[in-house]
């Protein structure tokens, strides 16, 4: 992820989503889906508002993002949480 030219590039949003969809939310793959996030573009339309309603994912998360910046942080809710028309 670190290689993607975000601002020309959108190949991070299509992996962050079948990234997803393939492993789901767990222990184990929250902290690649931050990584993800962070560096996807927020047309994103990454389904995992509910699974990150489930209070050991949340705890998970906000371990993940203690470190990051606020505007990391914000960027990574808005991909969560937006209830966005596609």
């Amino acid at each position: 992820m670190a290689m993607v030219d975000e601002e020309h590039l959108s190949v991070q949003n299509d992996f962050t989503v079948a990234f997803a969809e393939w492993q789901g939310v767990n222990a184990e793959t929250i902290l690649t889906l931050v990584k993800c996030m962070l560096h996807s573009t927020d047309s994103m339309k990454l389904k995992i508002k509910t699974d990150m309603e489930n209070e050991s994912h949340l705890m998970l998360l906000l371990n993940q993002v203690r470190d990051l910046q606020d505007y990391e942080v914000e960027h990574i809710v808005y991909l969560i949480g937006a209830d966005r028309i596609s």
